[in-house]
């Protein structure tokens, strides 16, 4: 792994879309079990 610089720039490419994947992962899930407390907030407030 200690061979040029093309992994090195490969590298930061995939640890900076990791995070991103992963918050939207969690954003998503998030969003799943949001819109059922929305909507029994907007069913209580007719």
């Amino acid at each position: 792994m200690h061979t040029g610089g093309e992994t090195s720039a490969c590298k930061p490419s995939s640890v900076r879309l990791a995070p991103s994947f992963s918050f939207h992962a969690a954003g998503l899930q998030m969003a799943g079990q949001m819109p059922h407390s929305h909507q029994y907030s907007d069913r209580r407030q007719p």
